[in-house]
């Protein structure tokens, strides 16, 4: 849900974004509703959901305790010790990220994704203690942003004033208010 609530922010003065996903769906699906087969055939709207999940990942910080001595970035950690993995950085670090703060979902194409370090996008985490569910979120906010598409028109009213707010996971400081009318091509 707040995967799908940013994206609706994002959405805020970006009708290219929105057209674009729009005839990608209606391609793709002609007025059906998606299945579990049609994701891959939807790239943009799954660019579009990893550039959400980029810019407003579902917990920006973790806790992570530490099991053996080791050294990051020029620190000694022990055992015992506590280390905070900060996606919310990583996701804006320069080193992997030009312009890191403009909303991009071009940047998840299959050209730019190629080369890009393993550890760089994580709104999962990574390692073994990647979420489980990352998948099943990835392919079901796509669908859902799919069937959306294909049933209504998408009417976001100004996201100007929401801003990220961490309380456990990352939160609108405030309502995102979308007007959502049935599309006339839409099945009944």
């Amino acid at each position: 849900a707040l995967t799908l609530t940013w994206i609706f922010t994002f959405l805020d003065g970006r009708p290219g974004v929105l057209d674009r996903m729009r005839g990608e769906v209606d391609e793709v699906l002609r007025g059906r509703d998606p299945t579990f087969e049609d994701v891959p055939k939807l790239p943009y709207v799954r660019q579009v959901v990893e550039e959400s999940l980029r810019l407003r990942p579902p917990a920006p910080v973790v806790a992570r305790n530490v099991v053996e001595h080791d050294e990051i970035g020029g620190y000694h950690v022990s055992p015992g010790d506590v280390v905070f993995p900060f996606f919310w950085g990583t996701h804006r670090h320069p080193a992997f990220w030009a312009d890191a703060e403009t909303f991009d979902p071009d940047r998840f194409s299959p050209a730019r994704s190629k080369d890009r370090h393993s550890w760089s996008f994580i709104p999962f985490s990574g390692g073994p203690r990647t979420c489980i569910g990352n998948m099943f979120a990835l392919v079901e906010a796509s669908i859902l942003v799919a069937q959306m598409l294909t049933r209504f028109d998408v009417e976001v009213l100004s996201c100007a004033d929401v801003k990220p707010i961490a309380v456990g996971t990352m939160r609108p400081s405030a309502p995102v208010r979308v007007i959502v009318r049935r599309r006339a091509t839409a099945k009944a």
